[in-house]
């Protein structure tokens, strides 16, 4: 409904300087902060490590938000940009067709864009294995016709 869409507006609004404190106290081992609306308005905090955090719970002026925390992640955002870097440097110098890369730190996966078909894919599928072992980060191959 619109009042709830307004309701979750007005929750994300009054939650934006708790979250930068979250980003301040686990800088670093902070892997992503996001905001999630399902089940319900959450604020999710995947952290690298193994160290447990307990679930927090958050009351504003426009509503109540619970903020959950997933350990265990093997990179911070920095470690998994640094390493999105150095994927892209070897890509570019061992794929012919490589296109750009695209990651997101909380799933720790990424995605190689190559020109090419599938058959290009299974002819670089070798490289892509190596970089996946190489730097931890999970890669899948994306083709593209863009010349």
């Amino acid at each position: 409904s619109v009042e709830e869409a307004i309701r979750r507006i007005q929750l994300e609004a009054a939650v934006a300087a708790s979250i930068q404190d979250i980003r301040r106290e686990y800088a670093g081992r902070l892997t992503d902060i996001s905001i999630e609306h399902s089940p319900d308005f959450h604020v999710s905090v995947k952290l690298k490590g193994d160290g447990a955090v307990a679930e927090r719970q958050w009351a504003t002026a426009a509503g109540k938000a619970r903020v959950e925390f997933s350990p265990g992640h093997p990179f911070t955002e920095e470690e998994f940009t640094r390493r999105l870097k150095e994927i892209r440097l070897a890509a570019q110098s061992a794929i012919p067709g490589f296109v750009g890369l695209t990651g997101y730190a909380g799933d720790n996966e990424a995605e190689l864009r190559i020109r090419g078909d599938e058959q290009d894919v299974q002819k670089y599928m070798g490289i892509l294995s190596k970089l996946d072992r190489a730097y931890g980060v999970n890669l899948r191959f994306k083709t593209s016709d863009v010349p």
